[in-house]
C-alpha cells in the first residue's frame, strides 16, 4: 500500500506546519551553497536558529540525518522502520554571508539528491531529518 508524504510525515510525528523545502539547482548541488527560502528560515527559527539576529559571517551547525530509501518503490510499507529505509548521519550549517544572505549547506546531500529533486529538513521522532522528497514519493505532495 502506497502512503502519502503526509502520511508519512504523521508516521515520524514531524510537525507538518514546520518543514523547510528546498528544489536543488545545479549550483546548490555542485557549490553546496543553498539559498535559505521562507520555509527554511521558519525551519531555522523553529529550531533556536534565528537569521534576524545572527551577524554576517556568523555559522550554526547541528546535527541530522539523510533518510534515505534502498527500494526505488519506497512507499508501500507502513512502517518507516523496515530494511528499505537507512539513514546516514550529515552535518547542516545555517549561515550568513559577508553580505548578509540568507544560506544553508547540508553535507552529503549530492550523494542523495539529483538536480530538480524537491528536499525536505523537518524535525522527527528520531531528531533532524533531509528526507528527498522526489525520489521517495515521486515528487508526490
Amino acid at each position: 500500500m502506497k502512503i502519502s508524504v503526509s502520511e508519512f510525515f504523521d508516521i515520524l510525528e514531524v510537525d507538518k506546519e514546520n518543514v523547510g523545502e528546498i528544489t536543488l539547482t545545479k549550483t546548490m548541488l555542485d557549490k553546496c551553497i543553498i539559498d535559505a527560502n521562507l520555509s527554511v528560515v521558519k525551519f531555522a527559527a523553529v529550531s533556536g536558529i534565528e537569521y534576524t539576529s545572527m551577524e554576517n559571517g556568523h555559522r550554526v551547525a547541528i546535527e541530522g540525518k539523510h533518510l534515505i530509501t534502498t527500494d526505488e518503490d519506497i512507499c508501500e510499507t507502513v512502517t518507516v522502520r523496515s530494511n528499505k529505509w537507512s539513514e546516514d548521519n550529515c552535518r547542516i550549517v545555517f549561515y550568513k554571508t559577508a553580505r548578509g544572505d540568507r544560506r544553508i549547506s547540508i553535507s552529503g546531500i549530492k550523494k542523495y539528491a539529483k538536480v530538480g529533486d524537491q528536499v525536505a529538513l523537518t524535525f522527527g521522532s528520531n531528531g533532524c531529518l533531509i528526507i528527498n522528497i522526489s525520489r521517495s514519493f515521486g515528487g508526490a505532495a
